[in-house]
C-alpha cells in the first residue's frame, strides 16, 4: 500500500510514502558468498527483552542463541522447560535479536521432566552467515566512526535514521529485504529490514532499542523504540522514507515520537513481554528543532525564516508542524485562501532575508493532516530541474514549462 501525498503547483506533483511489510520470507535458503571476507562473530548485542527474562530463561536463551549463531543442529536444555517457554525464547530470536536472523524455524524436539532437546533449521549456511555479519559490522563501524565525543546520542540516532533512508530503496523482491543485511549492505529492504538495520547499528553504537511488531495502515509492520535520556521513543524508519521523485527525500513524522502520536496509525501486537511505553513527545524532530507553531502568524513567520535558511544553504524542502489539529486546519485554510496569497507572501519575505535568488512566483506545497505538517518546495534561479527531482524525465511537461519560465534549467 502506498500513501499518495499531493504537491500543488499550477500543476499537480505527487509523492508517496511506502508501507512496510513484515515479516521475513522463509521460503529460501541461499548462500551469499561474494559479499565479504570471513570474520569472527559478535558475542554481545543481546536484545532488550533478554533483561526481562528470569535467570533460568537467560541461561536457556544464551544456550539457544549460541547454538543458532554457530549453526548447530540442536541444543539440549537442562531443567523443567516448557514448550511455551521455548516458543517465547524462539520468538525473541526471530524478531528482537539482531544476530539470530539466520534462524528459520525450530523444527522439532523432545521435552521431558529433566530438560529438552531442540532442533534448528536455518536460512543460510555458516559461511554465508559469517560473511553477512562481517559486512554488516563494517557498515555499522563506518557509521560509528563518524561520531566523536561531542556527538550527542540524539544526533547519533538521527544520523542512523537518515543514513538508512538515504541508502535504502523499499522493495519486496530483494532476497535479504527482511534482514538488516538488506538495507545495510544491499541498500534494499522492507519494514522488517529497516527496523532490524536500525536496531543493529544502534546497538553497535551502544544505544538500546527494541523492535515493535504490529500493523500500520492495514498491513503487518515493524518499527523501533529507542532509549534516549532515560525515556523510550518511537522511530519508524520505513514510514520516514517516502517513495518520491524529490531529491531531498527524508521525513521526520515518525522520529522520536510518543505512543500517543504513533498509535494514530500504528497498532502494536500483543507480546510475551511488556513493551516499553513512550510517553514523552518533547524530543520529536519538529519540537527539538523548534519547527512547531500554534497560530497562523507563528506558522507563517516560521516558514519565512526556514525558507530563507533553506535558500541560503541550497536546500529545496521546508517542513513545519502545527501543534494540534485545530491549528493545522486553520493554517491549511489560511494558505489556500485567495489563491495561496499568504504562501507567496512567505516567499517574498524570505527572499528579502537571503542573498540567494529565490523564485517567488511559484511554489509546490503539501499538507498532511495525520502528521500535522506543512511542506513547501523552495526554488532558486540559476538551478536545474535535477536539483529538485531525482528523475527529471518523469516530471510532467506542464511543470517543466512553468519552472523553465521562472529561470530553472530543464536538463
Amino acid at each position: 500500500m502506498k500513501k499518495l501525498i499531493s504537491f500543488l503547483l499550477c500543476t499537480m506533483m505527487a509523492f508517496s510514502a511506502v508501507s512496510g511489510i513484515a515479516f521475513r520470507d522463509t521460503s529460501f535458503d541461499t548462500a551469499i558468498t561474494a559479499e565479504a571476507a570471513e570474520t569472527a562473530l559478535e558475542k554481545s548485542m543481546l536484545p532488550y527483552y533478554y533483561s526481562l527474562m528470569s535467570d533460568t530463561e537467560k541461561s536457556w536463551y544464551l544456550q539457544m542463541r549460541t547454538a543458532v549463531i554457530n549453526k548447530e543442529s540442536s541444543v539440549k536444555l537442562k531443567g523443567s522447560v516448557t514448550s511455551e517457554t521455548i516458543q517465547k525464547l524462539a520468538n525473541t530470536m526471530f524478531y528482537y535479536d539482531v544476530l539470530t536472523f539466520n534462524l528459520n524455524s525450530i523444527t522439532g524436539g523432545t521435552i521431558s521432566a529433566n530438560g529438552a532437546k531442540i532442533n534448528f533449521a536455518y536460512k543460510f549456511n555458516k559461511e554465508s552467515y559469517d560473511k553477512m555479519i562481517k559486512k554488516m559490522n563494517t557498515v555499522a563501524n563506518n557509521i560509528i566512526a563518524k561520531f566523536d565525543d561531542d556527538t550527542s546520542t540524539y544526533a547519533k540516532i538521527k544520523y542512523i535514521h537518515d543514513y538508512l533512508i538515504k541508502k535504502t530503496e523499499y522493495t519486496e523482491t530483494e532476497q535479504t529485504a527482511h534482514y538488516a543485511y538488506g538495507p545495510m549492505v544491499r541498500g534494499k529492504g522492507v519494514c522488517e529490514g529497516y527496523a532490524q538495520a536500525f536496531a543493529f547499528i544502534c546497538r553497535k553504537a551502544g544505544i538500546q532499542t527494541v523492535n515493535v511488531i504490529g500493523t500500520s495502515r492495514g498491513e503487518s509492520h515493524m518499527w523501533n523504540k529507542v532509549y534516549y535520556n532515560k525515556k523510550w521513543y518511537n522511530v519508524d524508519v520505513t514510514w520516514d522514507d517516502p517513495v518520491s521523485n524529490i531529491v531531498e527525500n527524508i521525513s521526520y513524522n515518525y522520529f522520536m515520537v510518543s505512543d500517543e502520536v504513533i498509535n494514530k496509525d500504528h497498532t502494536p501486537d500483543e507480546c510475551e513481554y511488556k513493551i516499553p511505553s513512550a510517553t514523552d513527545d518533547s524530543k520529536s524532530y519538529y519540537k527539538m528543532y523548534k519547527l512547531t507553531a500554534s497560530t497562523n502568524s507563528e506558522a507563517k513567520a516560521l516558514l519565512i525564516n526556514q525558507t530563507a535558511k533553506a535558500a541560503t544553504k541550497g536546500k529545496s524542502v521546508v517542513t513545519i508542524q502545527l501543534e494540534n489539529q485545530s491549528a493545522f486546519n486553520s493554517f491549511e485554510s489560511y494558505i489556500n485562501k485567495n489563491n495561496c496569497e499568504a504562501l507567496f507572501d512567505v516567499l517574498k519575505s524570505a527572499a528579502k532575508k537571503t542573498d540567494a535568488e529565490l523564485i517567488t512566483n511559484t511554489c509546490n506545497f503539501s499538507s498532511d493532516s495525520s502528521s500535522l505538517t506543512f511542506t513547501i518546495m523552495v526554488y532558486r534561479k540559476g538551478t536545474s530541474l535535477s536539483d529538485y527531482f531525482s528523475d527529471t524525465s518523469s516530471v510532467d511537461s506542464g511543470t517543466k514549462k512553468t519552472l523553465k519560465g521562472y529561470g530553472i534549467t530543464i536538463d
